[in-house]
Order: C-alpha cells, then structure tokens, then sequence
C-alpha cells in the first residue's frame, strides 16, 4: 500500500451498514442486493479493513455482502423463504471453511531460519481461517440462489452486470490515459504496487479494485452477461442493445490487459 488512508475511506466502510439497509427499505430485494454487494466491490475502498478479533475483519470483500444479507433478512425475509442455508453452493463453502482445519492439523511444527521462528499452525488459526471464508463466501452465495430463481431475475441480474460494466468504462478508459490513479485520488492511497500496472507499453487499469486482474474479470462477467442477453434478445436499454453493449465491452475487455481474463472470456 503506497500512501495513506484518508478519512473518506474509512467513511466509506462505516456508510456501507447504513445504506444497505436504505436500499432494502426503498427497493426489490433483487435490486438493493445487487447494488450493495457490487457497488461495493467496485467502489469501496481496498487493504484497509477493520480489525477484531475472532470475527473476521471487515473490509469490502466481507462488508458489502454481509450487510446485505442483514439488511435482507430483517426487513425483507419474506424472500428468503424456502431457502434453506447450505443446501446448495453454500454447502462447498462449509466444506472450504472446515478443510482449513486439515491445513492446521499438518503444519504445527514451526518454521526456523536463523534467529527467526515462525510458529506453526494452531487451532486458534483454524477457527479464524474456518470463519473468514464463511464471512466472506456465505452470504453472496446465499443471496443469490434465494434472491434469484425465476428466468426473470436471471435477466435482471444480467442486465445489471451489463449497465454496471458500461458505468465501470468510464473509470477504465480514464485510467488508460491518466494511470491507475482514481483510487489513490479519492482514498488517498494506492491499493497495490504501481509497477503491477504497467503492461503491453501502457497501463492496466485498477479503479477500485484491488488489482488489474480483479476488473479485467469483472469485465469477463459483464461480457458473458451481454453475450447471454444477445441470445435471448432481451434488452438492456434505449441506446445499448445486447449486441452493441457485447461488442463495446470486449473492446474494453481487450484494453483491460489481461491475458488470463482473455481465456476465461474465451471459454465462456
């Protein structure tokens, strides 16, 4: 992390709590979970977190998600309903957060390296571990197998993604012409090393994200959700059709400078 955080950003975590529960409160369940948990992870800021413990830390990768589930679960739980936790992707989740336990249980001896002794696993690492990907991959799995069930929250869903990666271009194609700059400009610090976004004579742009790696697959998703809305001849809006709203985003795909998100996008 190169510079320091400034007020705004811890502002911006401490808002995330608050305003999940105004978007639950004025919209469809869909709609404020969609916008909490991705507006979140595309313009929250990134590192800072914070810190308790036993509980995980509460940073954007946990915040947005969570508070969202919250939020969902006192004020609209008419729609979770008949969604029973765990019993679908969330049961891998369980899986992954009591598989670190294996982890614990082979690596207790500690490390030596001259005058430094790095202490091997403990249970107390295992139970931190074992709750943090909970925290983290529970209740944005959850939400979405109960929030979205129909062939019309799925259009929904996509069309979202679509409107959501048109917004992000904006930021993206600033960053290609002034470098990755807009989260040190409004948080006060880069999330990353600066070199890392030097790529193919140019830069790979990071907005809010943690990496260049994490938009250019975000960008992947929002190439997938047009090429599907395409084939369905659904709409997006009065200017973006499905297919110029799938050509323009793999334009931006391309500039992303991703190689691995170029695969990914090839595959799906």
């Amino acid at each position: 992390m190169d510079g320091h955080p400034n007020p705004l950003a811890w502002l911006a975590l401490l808002l995330v709590g608050p305003l999940a529960f105004l978007a639950f409160r004025k919209w469809r369940p869909q709609r404020a979970a969609l916008t909490v948990v991705f507006g979140g992870a595309m313009f929250l800021p990134c590192v800072i977190r914070f810190n308790f413990p036993v509980i995980p830390d509460f940073d954007k990768e946990i915040l947005p998600s969570f508070c969202a589930l919250l939020a969902c679960w006192l004020l609209r739980r008419q729609s979770l309903r008949g969604a029973r936790p765990f019993r679908g992707p969330e049961g891998l989740v369980a899986v992954a957060a009591l598989a670190v336990f294996g982890t614990v249980f082979t690596n207790t001896d500690p490390i030596v390296h001259g005058p430094t002794v790095l202490p091997g696993e403990t249970l107390y690492d295992g139970l931190v571990d074992g709750i943090q990907i909970l925290a983290t991959w529970f209740p944005p799995f959850y939400l979405g197998r109960a929030l979205f069930r129909s062939s019309k929250d799925l259009h929904a869903l996509m069309r979202f993604l679509v409107l959501a990666g048109l917004v992000y271009s904006v930021f993206i194609f600033i960053e290609l012409r002034m470098s990755p700059q807009l989260h040190s400009w409004v948080y006060g610090f880069h999330q990353s090393y600066f070199i890392q976004t030097i790529r193919f004579g140019g830069y790979r742009p990071k907005v809010f994200m943690r990496h260049g790696l994490n938009v250019a697959l975000f960008m992947t998703m929002t190439v997938a959700s047009a090429a599907a809305l395409w084939k369905a001849k659904a709409p997006v809006g009065r200017f973006w059709t499905p297919g110029r709203a799938f050509l323009f985003l793999v334009v931006v795909l391309v500039l992303c400078k991703s190689t691995g998100a170029y695969f990914h996008a090839a595959i799906v």
